[in-house]
């Protein structure tokens, strides 16, 4: 779902400042930013990404001129980084998470992407502030 929500939604920010797609391929937009850093993490094999895939991504990335990496981890399961599920490796998400902060991606300059804190838990709910108005919690997030 991550990757497809990215795919809908890259084509009309083309002036994001990076992408970061776990698990997943996004198509790449014909208006995608030359020099754009995108990192992409998969378990290999995937059967949400096969290898064919990847091989057709990775030309397609290199015609466009975005600054892709794309790092393979043999034999995690599909959803490796989330702990609360069956293929859950907690050293390849930790490499993963690691990987994502020492990137271009990550900067002091914006939000840090940091792995779950626990398992099961994400990091914690994002605060938001209108002018004037007291500090309230997205209401899905609690």
């Amino acid at each position: 779902m991550g990757a497809g929500v990215s795919a809908h939604l890259w084509p009309k920010r083309p002036q994001m400042v990076g992408l970061l797609l776990l698990q997943g391929l996004a198509e790449i937009p014909d208006n995608a930013r030359r020099g754009l850093p995108v990192q992409i993490h998969l378990a290999d094999p995937d059967r949400f990404a096969p290898r064919e895939e990847v091989e057709t991504w990775q030309a397609a990335a290199a015609r466009s001129s975005i600054a892709a990496e794309i790092f393979k981890y043999s034999g995690a399961g599909h959803l490796y980084t989330d702990p609360t599920l069956p293929d859950h490796d907690a050293a390849t998400a930790e490499l993963t998470w690691s990987r994502v902060i020492a990137s271009s991606l990550h900067c002091s300059s914006r939000q840090a992407v940091t792995p779950p804190e626990t398992a099961g838990a994400f990091p914690s709910p994002v605060q938001t502030r209108r002018p004037g108005k007291p500090a309230h919690r997205h209401p899905r997030r609690g």
